[in-house]
């Protein structure tokens, strides 16, 4: 379902009583009622899930989600959409689908403090409030709020925060704050943050230390952090392993690390990500990152320099070709931006033979014959395999086609974008490259099937 705005702004509150009568009235649990052309009232009725809200909507706006689908991040983290169902001018009972996320937009007024405190205690999914000034008491009303799982903070101020008199927020995941001192918000914020046991990311921006890290080190949610990299590698890493919960990093990487220090990130226990900020991704780096055993996947920020050889620091293997390869490189498309390698492969006896052979197409071509090619020197030996399978006959002799790949290999290599890594969704292109270009190439003057 896409989002859709289902209630506008009124003025008439004898109306919306009228409203919300009717609603009582209503037969069916899903129904859409419209109550004029020009006003443009519409009545939720929908599932199970009812919330008693306050009367004064004058600065505030309730809207209505779909239901964000578990999300399949190491973090836990989901997006969150920009345009939803909106609620505006709204008041007493409102019966929302129980399935729905309820987000509140609350603007700073002389009462958003009463208007908050008035709000349902249980039933808001995501808060987000503009201009307000950020209190002891503030957050004491968000703690009484149970069921909060988004927090954003937009040109907030900051006044003094008593960390030691609160709990923490015990369903809060995310809190976002857009501000020009989102810095200072976020250390005055940390003591209280660290004490909402569900949070999955406590730095928006800021480096933890390791106070920081100490104050957290009981964490069991998922958890993204960043923190600095420096010389004492050794003792990062020890508070790291101190938080259970904790699944990804990003490293602000100092200049002073050396090598030896970086060793150390290898008894990291429980990260899943990585993320490089600043720095060098060089070969010791690599090599003490690979060691890490939950480790899925490593990023890198923009600043990051990435001077890691194929082979790490060995000298490039030799050729390890068996049989009949022959390199068509610089292979264009108009379907592709890049232009690429073709890697033939030919069977045993192809030159005494009138036989038309049939072929496979195979990715990744640069890693499937040639360790002098292939990333860190390490090919995959289809060339041996498809010659010891033909010897055995247990398949027929074939061509195969290895199609390298290029920086954009993400983009080609996926149907569909991916923002949480800014690439993917040219999986169309690269299939019309197969079947238009390159199958249909007479370049390639093979004696192959079709």
């Amino acid at each position: 379902m896409h989002p859709q705005r289902i209630l506008v702004q009124s003025s008439g509150a004898a109306l919306l009583l009228w409203v919300y009568v009717f609603s009582l009235n209503a037969q069916t649990p899903d129904t859409e009622c419209f109550a004029g052309p020009k006003d443009r009232l519409v009545v939720i009725q929908a599932q199970d899930r009812q919330l008693d809200f306050p009367s004064d909507f004058d600065n505030a706006t309730i809207s209505l989600f779909d239901q964000p689908k578990p999300s399949e991040t190491m973090t836990g983290f989901f997006s969150f959409p920009s345009l939803g169902r909106e609620i505006g001018a709204a008041s007493g009972q409102v019966t929302v689908p129980a399935n729905a996320f309820v987000s509140i937009t609350v603007v700073a007024s002389d009462r958003y403090l009463d208007f908050i405190e008035s709000l349902p205690d249980r039933g808001i999914d995501r808060l987000e409030l503009r201009g307000a000034t950020i209190s002891t008491r503030l957050l004491r009303l968000l703690e009484s709020k149970q069921s909060f799982r988004q927090l954003e903070f937009v040109d907030c101020k900051l006044t003094e925060v008593d960390g030691s008199s609160l709990n923490g927020a015990p369903q809060l995941q995310q809190v976002y704050i857009e501000s020009s001192e989102s810095i200072d918000i976020n250390r005055t914020l940390l003591p209280w943050l660290a004490k909402c046991p569900s949070l999955q990311t406590m730095s928006n921006g800021l480096v933890l230390n390791s106070d920081d890290l100490k104050s957290i080190k009981n964490h069991r949610a998922p958890l993204f952090i960043k923190v600095e990299l420096r010389n004492t590698v050794a003792e990062t890493v020890q508070l790291l392993n101190e938080i259970p919960g904790l699944v990804g990093v990003e490293f602000v990487v100092a200049g002073d690390v050396t090598s030896p220090d970086l060793e150390h990130l290898s008894q990291l226990k429980t990260i899943e990500l990585i993320v490089l900020n600043g720095g060098s991704l060089d070969s010791s780096l690599l090599r003490a990152i690979s060691r890490i055993p939950k480790l899925r996947t490593i990023r890198t920020h923009p600043g990051t320099r990435i001077s890691v050889p194929m082979w790490g620091d060995q000298p490039v293997p030799k050729s390890t070709v068996t049989g009949t390869l022959i390199l068509h490189k610089a292979f264009g498309s108009t379907n592709l931006k890049k232009p690429r390698t073709i890697a033939i492969w030919l069977p045993p006896n192809y030159t005494d033979s009138t036989e038309r052979y049939p072929v496979l197409y195979l990715h990744d071509g640069q890693n499937l014959f040639d360790a002098s090619t292939a990333a860190f020197g390490t090919e995959w030996n289809a060339d041996e395999t498809a010659r010891e399978r033909i010897a055995q006959n247990r398949i027929k002799p074939l061509i195969l086609v290895g199609i390298w790949n290029t920086s954009d290999r993400i983009m080609e290599y996926t149907p569909t974008f991916d923002k949480s890594i800014g690439a993917g969704g040219r999986g169309k292109d690269y299939v019309l490259f197969l079947v238009e270009e390159l199958w249909m190439c007479s370049d390639l003057s093979y004696s192959w099937m079709g």
